[in-house]
């Protein structure tokens, strides 16, 4: 509870079907703000039919949308048919229904791998550190250790006569 406002925290396990293009296996971006065609081509586009729920980077739509015009004789199609159950009306090109829960958990991802890159160099460079400073401080106690030991054998050597 933080500031009386109940927090969930959920996993999810994003795997390749997931983070790649069923067309291309191309990983997926999560720069939706990024305006160069080349990066927004691999955005994750939703279908927009009811009855289909496939998505597919927005650069393997366009192309489907130039293919079936070369079989059209040219006549661009404002809709194109899913590319996996061939549902009717599913894509629209020109105004694509980005995926937007899926592009938002693989920015989160992103930042997640990120930050646990981060802890793990931070964690070996404290080791580092540590085992650099270690070797010192272990001669350090054993020379105070065998100077103990002789000034113990040095006292029972002078009681002994």
């Amino acid at each position: 509870l933080l500031f009386g406002v109940k927090l969930y925290i959920m996993l999810v396990e994003l795997d390749d079907e997931h983070t790649k293009c069923g067309i291309c296996v191309t990983k997926f971006s999560s720069d939706r703000d990024n305006k160069d065609p080349e990066i927004r081509k691999h955005l994750p586009v939703l279908s927009s039919s009811q009855r289909c729920d496939h998505w597919f980077c927005h650069g393997c739509i366009l192309r489907e949308q130039l293919r079936v015009a070369d079989e059209n004789n040219g006549k661009v199609p404002k809709w194109i048919r899913c590319m996996h159950c061939r549902e009717k009306t599913s894509f629209n090109p020109a105004e694509p229904k980005y995926h937007r829960l899926l592009i938002d958990l693989l920015a989160r991802a992103q930042k997640y791998a990120a930050a646990q890159v981060k802890n793990e160099e931070q964690t070996e460079v404290e080791e580092n550190e540590t085992t650099d400073v270690m070797p010192v401080k272990q001669e350090q106690r054993d020379e105070v250790h065998k100077e103990e030991c002789t000034d113990s054998e040095e006292k029972t050597d002078g009681e002994g006569d």
